[in-house]
């Protein structure tokens, strides 16, 4: 019998256009962006999302969404993972991440860029969803992490 997986996928919050280094990796959020994780972050916990693991992308504002989606307290029981695969990459790129992922794990999040987040969550949910900073796909399905594009997803927000 499949389990029932949940994956969200989380863009980071709004950053600026520029970085101290000029590299974008560096990139550091916005006041707005600031603000966002901490309502995002209770906003899922008030519908029932704790993840078991976050896998985030090594990124400057990436790791700063993350610490404000901690204080939320959003993430205070997950395994916290940073992969530098995960900054600008490919649907097949996040799925190849995906597919390493222990499946004792039941809930995972993903926090990551455009591109690729909305890409991935377009093509398992099979609706067209573009991600704003801050914004989420949140996807259920049965099966395991390796074989997560053979199983029809359900998005729940």
């Amino acid at each position: 019998m499949s389990k029932k997986r949940e994956l969200l996928l989380l863009r980071h919050a709004q950053a600026g256009g520029q970085s101290p280094t000029g590299r974008d990796f560096d990139r550091v959020l916005t006041a707005t962006g600031r603000e966002q994780p901490e309502a995002v972050g209770r906003a899922l916990i008030a519908a029932g999302f704790a993840p078991d693991l976050v896998l985030c992308s090594a990124s400057v504002r990436t790791r700063q969404t993350l610490v404000l989606l901690q204080d939320s307290g959003l993430c205070e029981a997950a395994e916290l993972q940073f992969s530098e695969a995960l900054y600008e990459c490919s649907t097949r790129q996040i799925l190849d991440e995906l597919a390493a992922v222990d499946d004792s794990i039941t809930r995972l999040l993903v926090l990551g860029h455009n591109p690729g987040l909305s890409e991935l969550a377009t093509v398992l949910s099979g609706q067209v969803l573009g991600l704003q900073p801050a914004d989420h796909a949140w996807l259920e399905f049965d099966g395991d992490w390796a074989g997560l594009v053979g199983h029809p997803a359900r998005l729940k927000s």
